[in-house]
């Protein structure tokens, strides 16, 4: 008796040692899945260059703030010449062979907040740029874990068609023994015959949808999936925090901000620009030696301030609040939606785990009908019928099991993907 209580312990740790290695097993294979696709995406790797595009843009308004330097030369012919005749001699006014090269700058002394606008605006494009990749990689994700489920939920049906089979050809062996003994009639045989072939149909078509996944993923990630994966959600690698946002919201905040800081800039139109410009360098044409070369500079500053548009900059900031408002709205509604599917996913979560938990009493009296109606047709006292009735019942739970178990799956894959949760 002792003995008998050890090796059932061992049995069930042993089962529950290879349940707990094949669910972290699918783990991992899943998020090495994901990962190879983001490497096999090219909207990814759009993304990404679009993140870097962002980088540079917000480089060069940095560098704005510099000031600018250029060298010029000029040379110019002039005729005729520039000359009038003074106590009796010519006194040329202009060079004939003008030279000029001189080294020019500028710099905004006081642009009044413009500067920071576009800094501001262009660390926001970056942010936007950052949060529209992770966008791309939910979406990537969620799809691979979508064709991964479904992948192993092809095969664990043609593993159900695999038994259902089996058991039909354990009753035709019976049913043509007993027809053989005369003690059952050619339609039993035959009955049994096309079920049989009715059920292998079933199974190449699961099998030809599992080749077209397994190339669908092929494509994907370029890996394959490895048989022996659990039909059971992966604990997220990232745990979702209170801190934790869908990007879809994330990008969506990025827009409303991008809305505000373009109504800052164009209020900053109304503002004056304050420049400093200089230029140094050597030129002919100075009087009374027009033709030598003299050194030269200038300095000064420049004040711009604008007077008069027309209306035309309120018009902007008009309608650049417009837009900010728009986004506003849109990201309410963003908001509204995300809560309501998220509701919806964990109401099908919850409805999803209730009918799984029913279903295994409803798999073991299924198969329990199915001993009983093998053993009844084995000696005789049973119909052929109650045998494939008996089999497509346990089919049928088989089934149920199963799809219970594929939609507790896609329901916490859908609420992951409602939050934002990373789960690979």
């Amino acid at each position: 008796m002792i003995m008998k209580r050890i090796l059932l312990h061992s049995m069930l740790s042993l089962l529950v040692l290879n349940s707990l290695q094949a669910q972290q097993r699918s783990s991992n294979e899943l998020s090495e899945l994901v990962k190879a696709s983001f490497v096999y995406s090219p909207k990814l790797a759009e993304a990404r260059n679009a993140e870097l595009l962002a980088a540079d843009k917000l480089r060069l308004v940095e560098l704005n703030a510099r000031p600018d330097f250029n060298a010029d030369m000029t040379y110019a012919y002039v005729m005729p010449k520039i000359e009038w005749p003074i106590n009796g001699q010519k006194v040329q006014f202009a060079p004939v062979n003008s030279l000029n090269g001189f080294v020019s700058g500028s710099y905004v002394l006081a642009d009044f907040g413009r500067q920071k606008a576009a800094l501001d605006r262009a660390r926001n494009e970056q942010l936007s740029q950052q949060h529209t990749r992770e966008v791309s990689e939910l979406g990537i994700a969620y799809q691979v874990a979508q064709l991964y489920y479904q992948l192993l939920y092809t095969r664990k049906s043609i593993a159900i068609q695999d038994t259902l089979i089996h058991v039909l050809k354990e009753s035709l062996r019976v049913a043509e023994n007993q027809f053989q003994n005369g003690t059952a009639l050619e339609i039993d045989v035959l009955s049994i015959r096309s079920t049989i072939l009715n059920e292998e149909s079933r199974k190449t078509e699961f099998v030809s949808l599992l080749h077209k996944q397994e190339i669908m993923m092929q494509y994907a990630t370029g890996k394959s999936v490895s048989e022996g994966g659990e039909m059971r959600w992966v604990s997220p690698l990232v745990s979702a925090t209170s801190d934790t946002i869908n990007p879809t919201i994330k990008l969506q905040i990025d827009k409303l901000q991008q809305s505000k800081l373009e109504v800052a800039a164009a209020q900053l139109k109304t503002r004056p620009l304050v420049s400093l410009r200089g230029t140094m360098g050597t030129r002919n044409g100075y009087l009374p030696l027009v033709n030598d070369l003299r050194f030269n500079y200038q300095a000064g500053v420049g004040l711009s301030v604008p007077l008069y548009t027309g209306g035309k900059i309120q018009q902007q900031i008009q309608i650049q609040k417009r837009l900010a408002t728009q986004q506003q709205l849109a990201l309410s509604t963003l908001k509204k939606d995300l809560e309501r599917d998220l509701n919806m996913a964990e109401e099908e979560l919850r409805a999803s785990r209730e009918k799984e938990a029913r279903l295994p009493s409803q798999v073991l009296l299924a198969e329990k009908v199915v001993e009983v109606a093998r053993s009844k047709y084995r000696n005789g006292t049973g119909l052929y019928l109650e045998v494939i009735t008996a089999g497509s019942a346990l089919q049928k739970a088989y089934l149920n099991q199963l799809q219970a178990q594929y939609q507790v799956c896609l329901a916490q894959l859908e609420i992951a993907r409602l939050k934002g949760t990373k789960f690979w």
